[in-house]
């Protein structure tokens, strides 16, 4: 569902480990101030009982669908800075769809699917980081291009393209 308006907050969803780049994104948060939702399935030292989130972190469990589309549709950004090559990010264009930016790495499919300075910030190192959290804050990504460069990829948007491929594979 696509919102305007955003809370104030920046978005992490996914499984919850640093093989995904979660310590990227509450290091991130904690550097410019920002409180950080995480939600997904716990992995790693993470799961570990004992384990207490940062104060700026609050940690929502498991999201279900109502749940992962109203965490998505508030979130000023959400990030998506996985340690290793994503083959395509669906979790990304479900954020474009929402309208929120999304703050990447820059390799795998993230190079072809955020747009620097459109749709989000593809990130190399911690201060590509911070920058990127800190234009979102500021506003200078539009919900609205993020959801049109999402649309791209919708169902109504793909189908005909398999159609066609399927076709000519058959001729």
């Amino acid at each position: 569902e696509y919102q305007h308006e955003k809370e104030d907050y920046f978005l992490y969803l996914g499984r919850v480990y640093d093989g995904k780049g979660l310590n990227i994104a509450i290091q991130t948060c904690q550097a410019i101030g920002a409180k950080l939702k995480v939600a997904g399935q716990l992995a790693g030292y993470y799961s570990e009982e004992g384990y207490v989130w940062p104060e700026h972190v609050e940690f929502v469990g498991y999201a279900g669908l109502e749940e992962r589309k109203n965490l998505m549709k508030g979130a000023i950004a959400s990030f998506l800075p996985s340690q290793y090559v994503e083959p395509f990010g669906g979790v990304q264009i479900e954020n474009l769809l929402s309208g929120t930016p999304t703050i990447t790495t820059d390799w795998g499919a993230f190079t072809e699917n955020n747009i620097e300075g459109v749709t989000g910030y593809r990130c190399r190192t911690f201060e590509d980081f911070v920058r990127a959290a800190r234009n979102c804050q500021r506003g200078k990504i539009k919900p609205i291009d993020c959801r049109k460069h999402g649309e791209r990829f919708s169902l109504e948007s793909i189908a005909p393209m398999y159609e066609d491929f399927f076709e000519k594979v058959s001729d």
